[in-house]
């Protein structure tokens, strides 16, 4: 099965406080949710459920601009149909966050389906690059990047959200793939240099060749004592 775009939410109104909810829906199968949030330094982001079931930090707290932070969130296997999002925060915060959903990705857990991840922070260049370092083939790179200035879709990037200028995005590499196991760039840019923050996960549609690998392993094994015996 492979990976595709299922739906996405953005929350353009950054929340005040501690807490936020929104009601998000998730159709399909073998689905998956990320989050990307930006927030201060005067807080750190606690949790983030769908359905009651918790999120996975998988980049926390990276430099975007000032006292602003980034985070990205996943949690793959989630239910469907509509149900709540909800996002606290350590401490009385303004913070925004936008979210996006896929099908047909790996079920193997909170992070099953994840391949490989990558991150950008504080870049020197008006063209911002992540790579990742793909296990397997058929991937898609999902991103969330906050920075100071408007920015524009370049290599491998489609926006499935973002606010008005652009200085927020959420999207992917419009879920065509990287078609083989291997290095992979996103690449925004802003026109100009100044400080982005620039994350995100590769979601795999197969288990990743490491497990692969082992489960070929334990039934070998398994072979070899029935054998014996």
């Amino acid at each position: 099965m492979a990976i595709a775009f299922d739906n996405s939410a953005p929350n353009n109104d950054p929340a005040v406080g501690t807490t936020d909810t929104v009601s998000y829906t998730v159709t399909g199968s073998n689905t998956a949710i990320v989050v990307g949030i930006q927030h201060t330094t005067s807080s750190n982001v606690s949790s983030i459920t769908y359905d009651g079931v918790n999120l996975t930090q998988i980049h926390s707290n990276i430099v975007g601009e000032g006292t602003i932070r980034v985070d990205l969130w996943l949690l793959v296997g989630t239910s469907t149909g509509a149900n709540d999002l909800v996002v606290t925060v350590s401490a009385s915060d303004n913070f925004a966050y936008m979210i996006e959903s896929y099908t047909g990705v790996f079920d193997g857990g909170s992070t099953g389906g994840m391949d490989s991840s990558a991150s950008l922070s504080e870049d020197s260049s008006g063209d911002h690059t992540i790579t990742y370092t793909t296990q397997s083939n058929n991937t898609c790179g999902a991103f969330y990047m906050r920075s100071q200035q408007n920015n524009t879709a370049s290599t491998n990037v489609t926006f499935r959200e973002s606010d008005g200028s652009v200085v927020r995005a959420i999207g992917d590499n419009n879920s065509s793939g990287f078609g083989t196991a291997g290095s992979h760039s996103q690449v925004v840019n802003a026109g100009v240099s100044g400080p982005i923050a620039f994350v995100g996960v590769a979601l795999s549609s197969t288990a990743p060749s490491a497990i692969k690998k082992r489960n070929t392993v334990e039934i070998a094994n398994i072979k070899t004592a029935n054998t014996v015996e």
